[in-house]
């Protein structure tokens, strides 16, 4: 018999606000601790490996919250800005996922 294959799907959210409470967070909790099946596909991870906001304060207030609840992540560098008349935005955010 053939060992079934994993497949997984990481996914980083920016902006963490009403619409990641009310919409994505109950979805990457839940497909945590269930996973997420598709039956042309079989069992899918999608694990949430990273989470920015424009301060990083509700980005690490959910990693500490949700320890257990979502799969573990880090910053691994610090952030890159694009620095522009109208924009302040991330350019580059390495996280460092560890692998349960």
């Amino acid at each position: 018999m053939a060992k079934p294959t994993s497949n997984t799907l990481r996914a980083g959210m920016i902006g963490m606000g009403m619409i990641f409470d009310d919409t994505y967070r109950p979805f990457f909790e839940r497909v945590h601790a269930e996973g997420l099946y598709d039956r042309r596909f079989g069992l899918v991870e999608a694990p949430l490996v990273a989470a920015a906001s424009r301060t990083g304060v509700r980005a690490e207030k959910y990693r500490q919250a949700a320890a257990g609840r979502v799969a573990a992540f880090e910053l691994a560098g610090p952030p890159r800005r694009i620095r522009a008349n109208f924009t302040n935005g991330l350019r580059q955010l390495p996280v460092r996922i560890r692998q349960a």
